[in-house]
């Protein structure tokens, strides 16, 4: 069975090594913001309108998802 997981992926485990041997391995349970620094996933998250392209090539605002 195939992880599916790249090298452009980012994990942690805790204690053990995963199967596939890919990603950081510690030692304790971190805090989750820890878990996130460790793993690679500590995002700065950006929040931004979403729009759509009409049939006149304009961008319109979504208003409901």
């Amino acid at each position: 069975m195939a992880h599916e997981i790249t090298s452009n992926d980012s994990l942690f485990v805790r204690r053990r090594p995963a199967w596939h041997g890919l990603g950081t391995t510690i030692g304790n349970a971190p805090t989750s913001s820890d878990a996130l620094r460790v793993s690679g996933l500590d995002w700065r998250v950006v929040q931004a309108p979403v729009r759509k392209r009409d049939a006149q090539d304009q961008f319109l605002p979504v208003d409901d998802l």
